[in-house]
């Protein structure tokens, strides 16, 4: 009795399951101007089609670091020697810009910044120390900063030096 109990629920879950996720469409057709016209019959509202699509013209520029003030060479500095230099990130946006975190590709360049929170308009000064000691020869490090922005979370500035011993 208990196996007969089983299958037929397992056929009903089966059976019910097919019969609420099916969905026809009908095959595409050309419309007069020879365009494919199609109709599509769906049993949900997926969640991204309630959203209103964003065009270029409402998307606000994001907070780029550009040409030289993206990177900075230190030139030629001795082995075992730290150096510093000062970035400055303006928010060029229209919102407010909040900074979440700053990573670099190694720890012997070390990020600190000034203000985690921008206002358009606003800037903040990120200071990166960079520690050449067990380099030689030519250096390349970068500074991740994370933002809030989706079309941009984060920003890549890079620090150079050529290290002699």
């Amino acid at each position: 009795m208990d196996r007969n109990f089983f299958i037929c629920a397992v056929l009903f879950v089966f059976i019910f399951y097919s019969a609420g996720c099916s969905v026809k469409q009908k095959p595409a057709a050309l419309n007069p101007a020879g365009e494919n016209k199609t109709e599509e019959v769906s049993a949900f509202i997926p969640v991204q089609s309630r959203i209103p699509a964003v065009t270029s013209a409402q998307t606000p520029p994001a907070p780029l670091p550009e040409g030289d003030a993206a990177s900075w060479d230190f030139g030629v500095i001795p082995a075992g020697q730290i150096v510093k230099h000062e970035f400055t990130l303006t928010n060029t946006s229209r919102m407010p810009l909040a900074i979440s975190a700053i990573n670099t590709s190694c720890g012997c360049a070390v990020p600190e910044v000034k203000k985690r929170s921008l206002s358009p308009g606003e800037n903040t000064v990120i200071e990166v120390s960079f520690n050449s000691t067990g380099y030689s020869g030519s250096v390349e490090q970068y500074i991740f900063v994370h933002t809030d922005r989706a079309d941009n979370p984060v920003l890549k500035f890079t620090i150079k030096a050529e290290v002699v011993k």
